[in-house]
């Protein structure tokens, strides 16, 4: 059996225990070679081919989820890696910004009914994407490849601690001025946290008590852990917090660290209180707690040593990776083919090799690839693409950029030249036939256009972009069957509002109305609240359309009145309902609608004056925000 893993490289803890440990102890099985390969590489669409499994880690990419179908319809299966609720980040996530486009959730909605197989890290997650359509999810927790002997006790001052990515940086900020208070009233206490230097000053304590590394590589946080008699593990209710995994548990125990843990989802099956680790409901028990084990150093041991059994009985991934492989096998529909050599050529690419177990990093077509898709000048790009296509001529996905960027700086018979290439590679790829599509509609030839489009939507209806690229296309050339292409669309994306307010301009002036009154009515309760801004100004671009189309319509004044509800805080929309109010005589209410307006732009003015429009929000008010949400009452 083949399995390949997409995905991408690194060093953090993530990275270890979801993707590159399981897949290279799958490499130990007889019979099986597995591979981890760069979501860039060139030679990925061949694996793609010869894989009895793809596991797809969360990848951004609507062609990846386009191999599905294909890989289904040869008898090979395609499962999805989901171990972290998406679908609700902190608002600081480096990948939070991206999630404020519906089109981006959508991709990983589709991956969860599409994929043969889920595969996340907790019961809380199963449970979730169970909800959301996934009809296979399995559930394999986090584990340690090997353990080291448990440490031996370190004579040196109490030193409790801490370590967590950004995403854990509320968790802390909350903890941080009950803990600064408690260090206070103990000063032979020490204080080790390991994270980004953005939470350095989260906790006030002398330098000499207060031991701060920058966030590192895994091995680094092992090191680090060494240095700890009790480490915390502070969680807000959140649901993302709710679907993480209990990794932390695994780390303090493995170096014998007595752990203070949130009773939450995470912890609660594996940490038995006052047996492997102390469980607190709130941030002031956690403090609670930690005064308890200071003055309590048997129990301290015993917790430190009944983890360490805990984890050296139960969670060692050797013992649990085959439960894997039986899962594998039970979703494959045709018998697994005894093992074939590897092509040459990729072996020859394999950077790495243990075992059975591959890896394809990137080389050197892959890295200039990456460091040519980053380029600002798309001219420079071109150039740059055209040089790198000499040397690797079918390096589909260098092909599909360059012919997207001459598409943009609109050389589209040359981009359609570069495409058709593409597309004679990998003849059912549906971003090749949708550029394709674009670069015929640029040279005015809408029905080889339309065509181009509708193939790529055949060859996987669920490709989302090929949908954007047709209804633009419909709209613009006022085709008569357009309406009932977005009805289509709207019942196959019906949870992305994006695609909604585009089917919006091929309907009738009543139906458009509809469609919007749908989105406010539909979205209004799942916008979380960085989100409202981009789903108004999306609502708020339509809406001027038909405003300047049909001011007059009757049904635009009951529509606005519900928009202003669903956001109150726009000026815009006031307006707008109070200058129809206005056209239709209803003075009084216009009059209002106005004056709210006015007061709306006024609170803008006073924000701007107080406040620089380029700055982001500061940090503090953002984590204060997202725990005064969980913890109104504090």
């Amino acid at each position: 059996m083949l399995i390949v893993q997409v995905c991408d490289f690194g060093d953090d803890g993530d990275a270890e225990y979801r993707m590159h440990a399981p897949v290279r102890q799958l490499g130990k099985i007889p019979g099986l070679t597995t591979i981890d390969c760069h979501f860039s590489h060139r030679h990925l669409p061949a694996l793609a081919r010869l894989a009895d499994v793809l596991v797809v880690q969360f990848i951004n990419d609507w062609e990846l989820l386009a191999l599905c179908q294909r890989r289904r319809e040869a008898g090979l299966i395609t499962i999805f890696e989901a171990n972290d609720n998406f679908f609700d980040l902190q608002p600081w996530s480096p990948i939070g910004a991206a999630w404020l486009d519906r089109t981006v959730q959508e991709l990983y909605l589709k991956w969860l009914v599409t994929a043969d197989g889920v595969q996340t890290s907790t019961a809380d997650l199963a449970g979730r994407w169970s909800e959301r359509g996934a009809t296979a999810v399995a559930v394999f927790p986090n584990q340690l490849v090997a353990i080291d002997p448990l440490p031996e006790v370190t004579d040196r001052p109490l030193t409790i601690g801490w370590g967590g990515s950004p995403g854990h940086f509320a968790d802390w900020y909350q903890l941080a001025p009950l803990l600064t208070k408690w260090l206070a009233d103990h000063p032979d206490v020490h204080l080790s946290v390991m994270t980004h230097e953005l939470a350095h000053s989260f906790v006030k304590l002398e330098p000499h008590r207060y031991h701060f590394t920058k966030f590192g590589s895994l091995s680094d946080y092992v090191r680090f852990l060494r240095s700890l008699d009790i480490g915390l593990a502070p969680l807000i209710p959140t649901d993302y917090n709710r679907g993480r995994s209990d990794v932390k548990f695994l780390e303090y125990a493995s170096q014998g660290v007595a752990g203070i843990y949130a009773d939450l989802q995470p912890y609660q099956s594996s940490v038995v209180h006052g047996m492997t680790g102390l469980l607190s409901q709130s941030p002031e028990q956690m403090i609670e707690h930690l005064e308890t084990l200071r003055t309590d150093p048997a129990l301290r041991m015993r917790l430190r040593k009944q983890a360490y059994e805990y984890l050296a009985k139960h969670r060692q991934l050797p013992n649990n990776v085959g439960q894997r492989v039986d899962w594998y096998r039970s979703l494959l529909k045709r018998p697994v083919k005894p093992s074939e050599s590897l092509p040459e050529s990729i072996q020859e690419a394999a950077t790495a090799r243990e075992d059975n177990y591959w890896q394809l990093r990137p080389g050197e077509p892959e890295i200039l690839f990456l460091a040519n898709t980053r380029l600002v000048d798309k001219h420079i790009a071109i150039n740059r693409l055209t040089l790198q296509l000499q040397s690797e001529p079918n390096y589909v996905a260098v092909l599909v950029r360059q012919g997207q960027l001459l598409n943009d700086v609109r050389n589209h018979q040359q981009a359609l030249a570069v495409l058709e290439r593409a597309h004679a590679l990998e003849p059912k790829s549906p971003v090749a036939l949708s550029e394709i599509g674009r670069s015929w509609f640029c040279l005015n030839e809408v029905v080889n256009a339309r065509r181009s489009i509708e193939e790529a939507i055949e060859a996987d209806p669920n490709y989302l972009p090929a949908w954007q690229y047709l209804l633009r296309l419909l709209a613009q050339s006022n085709a008569i069957d357009g309406s009932d292409w977005g009805r289509r669309a709207e019942e196959r994306f019906p949870t992305c509002y994006p695609i909604t307010l585009l089917a919006a301009s091929l309907y009738s002036a009543d139906e458009s109305l509809l469609a919007i009154r749908r989105v406010v009515n539909r979205f209004e309760s799942t916008l979380v609240p960085r989100e409202r801004n981009t789903a108004l100004r999306a609502i708020r671009q339509t809406l001027t359309t038909l405003i300047q189309a049909m001011p007059n319509q009757p049904e635009l004044i009951p529509l606005l009145r519900r928009a202003c509800e669903t956001f109150p805080e726009s000026a815009w929309l006031a307006n707008e309902l109070g200058s129809a109010l206005y056209r239709s005589g209803e003075y009084r209410e216009a009059y209002i609608c106005q004056s709210l307006a006015m007061r709306l732009r006024q609170q803008a003015t006073t924000f701007r004056e107080e406040f620089s429009t380029q700055e982001a929000s500061p940090w503090s008010w953002q984590f204060a925000d997202h725990i005064q949400r969980h913890f109104p009452g504090d």
